[in-house]
C-alpha cells in the first residue's frame, strides 16, 4: 500500500503479493510510476524484508534534504553514485547552473533514461552519465564527464555501504576526500552491527546473501570508515530522526523508524 506523510515531506514504500511473489511499490507519482518497477529484480517474501523497505524512503528524504542545503550554500556538482533508479536529477528542482553526474555500472542507467525518455520527464539541471564501476577508476571516468575537483560537491552515496567491507568503505570514502574541496558534503548510510544481531532481520539478510548481495559494511557509527579528521560529521538513527534531534530535516514518522532502528543516516562536510 503506497503512501506518504506530506506535511513533512518523507515518502514510504509498500509492497503487493501476487501469487505468492511480492514486488515492490511506490508512492504514485509521474516519476515514480515513470520507473520500470514491475521488472524489478528484487523479489521479497520474507516478512522482515516486507519491514526493511521502509527504510529506503527515509534515506531519500534525508538526502534531498542535504542536496537541497548543500545547493543553498553555493555548491553547483551533485554526484550520484550507484545511482540506479536514483530519479534526482528529475524529482528536485535543480539549479541550472549545478552539474549532475550518475554513476554506475556500464549498462545500469539504460533502463531508468528509457523509461523517463519515454514518460517525457527531463532532468530540471545539466546531467552527465559516468559509466565505471566503483570498483575500479571511477574518478577518471567522472573527471572526464566534466567533475572539477577543485570546486565543492555534494557526493549522494545511499545504499553503498551495506555491500562493501571496512577496507572497500575506507577506500571509497577516502576517494571522495581526495576530489572533494572545502564546502564538499558527502551523504551516506551505513548499518549498525546491532543490525546484523537482531532475529527480526535474519531472513532479509540470508535473502540478500542468497540474491548475490550479501551485506558486509557495520559499523559502530559512521565516522569509522572516515578518514580521520577529514570531514565534519552528523549522524543519526532513526529514533534520533524521530525526536527531530537532526535541525534541517522535519521528524521522521514514527511507523517509519520502527522496523529499521539499526541504520546510520550520515552527513559530513568538509
Amino acid at each position: 500500500m503506497p503512501c506518504s506523510v506530506r506535511a513533512t515531506g518523507w515518502r514510504s514504500y509498500g509492497m503487493t503479493s501476487t501469487g505468492g511473489r511480492t514486488r515492490i511499490c511506490v508512492i504514485r507519482t509521474r516519476i515514480c510510476c515513470a520507473l520500470p518497477w514491475p521488472r524489478s529484480r528484487w523479489r521479497i517474501r520474507s516478512s522482515s524484508a516486507r519491514r526493511w523497505v521502509w527504510s529506503w524512503g527515509g534515506a531519500g528524504r534525508f538526502g534531498d534534504a542535504a542536496v537541497e542545503r548543500a545547493v543553498a550554500a553555493g555548491v553547483r556538482q551533485l554526484v550520484l553514485l550507484g545511482a540506479g533508479s536514483d530519479p534526482r536529477c528529475r524529482r528536485l528542482a535543480l539549479p541550472s547552473d549545478l552539474t549532475a553526474y550518475e554513476v554506475d555500472l556500464p549498462g545500469q542507467l539504460d533502463a531508468k533514461e528509457s523509461a523517463f525518455e519515454a514518460a517525457g520527464l527531463v532532468p530540471s539541471a545539466p546531467r552527465r552519465r559516468v559509466d565505471a564501476d566503483l570498483r575500479g577508476d571511477w574518478a577518471a571516468a567522472l573527471a572526464a564527464a566534466g567533475h572539477d575537483a577543485g570546486r565543492p560537491t555534494v557526493w549522494i552515496a545511499e545504499g553503498l555501504f551495506s555491500s562493501l567491507d571496512r577496507g572497500d568503505s575506507i577506500e571509497l570514502l577516502s576517494e571522495i576526500g581526495r576530489l572533494s574541496a572545502a564546502g564538499g558534503r558527502v551523504v551516506f548510510d551505513v548499518p549498525h552491527p546491532a543490525f546484523a544481531r537482531d532475529p527480526a532481520k535474519s531472513a532479509f539478510l540470508a535473502l540478500m546473501t542468497e540474491s548475490g548481495c550479501p551485506w558486509l559494511g557495520f559499523a559502530e557509527h559512521p565516522d569509522v570508515p572516515l578518514p580521520p579528521g577529514a570531514w565534519r560529521l552528523d549522524a543519526y538513527l532513526p529514533p534520533d530522526l524521530v525526536a527531530g534531534r537532526c535541525p534541517w530535516v522535519p521528524p521522521m514518522p514514527q511507523r517509519l523508524a520502527d522496523s529499521h532502528r539499526w541504520v546510520w543516516y550520515a552527513h559530513a562536510r568538509r
